[in-house]
C-alpha cells in the first residue's frame, strides 16, 4: 500500500497534535463525554459522529469528530478522506498509548479504557492533551 496515498506519512495535511488538542477541547464541554459508543444525541442514542445531532463523544469519536470537521463531506472523495485521516489517527493513538502505558498492559487499548467505569471525563480530556504532547514531543509516532 502506497501510503502517502492514503494520508500517511510526510505529505500527510492531517496534524496530529491539532486533532489530539482538539478533541480535547471538544470533550473538555459539561456533558460532552460519553462511553461505549462513538456518539450519541442529546437523548442518549447513538449516532454517526458525522451526525449533526452529535453532541457528545468517546475518546476515539472526538478525534473521529474533529476529522470530520476538517475533512468530511458526503461526496465519495471526501468520505474517503475522512475515512484514511481517521485510521491514520487511530494508529498514532494506538501507538501513542502503547508507548506511555507499557507498565499497564492490561488496557488493551484507548478505547477500552476510555470505557472502563471507573474512567472520568476529565482523565480522558487529560489523556487526549497527554498523548498530543508526547506526539508533539517526538516521543511516540
Amino acid at each position: 500500500m502506497n501510503r502517502e496515498l492514503v494520508g500517511f506519512g510526510p505529505k500527510s495535511d492531517l496534524d496530529p497534535v491539532a486533532v489530539l488538542l482538539g478533541a480535547a477541547e471538544l470533550l473538555e464541554k459539561p456533558g460532552a463525554w460519553t462511553q461505549h459508543a462513538f456518539a450519541r444525541d442529546r437523548d442518549g442514542s447513538t449516532c454517526a459522529v458525522s451526525d449533526e445531532r452529535a453532541c457528545c463523544f468517546c475518546m476515539q469519536g472526538a478525534v473521529n469528530r474533529v476529522i470530520w470537521n476538517k475533512f468530511g463531506g458526503h461526496e465519495s472523495s471526501s468520505i474517503r478522506q475522512f475515512t484514511c485521516k481517521s485510521d491514520e489517527m487511530y494508529f498514532i493513538i494506538r501507538n501513542a498509548w502503547r508507548t506511555l502505558h507499557q507498565e499497564n498492559s492490561h488496557l488493551a487499548n484507548h478505547i477500552n479504557w476510555n470505557d472502563r467505569t471507573v474512567r472520568t471525563q476529565a482523565e480522558v480530556v487529560a489523556e487526549l492533551r497527554g498523548i498530543a504532547a508526547a506526539v508533539q514531543a517526538g516521543g511516540v509516532q
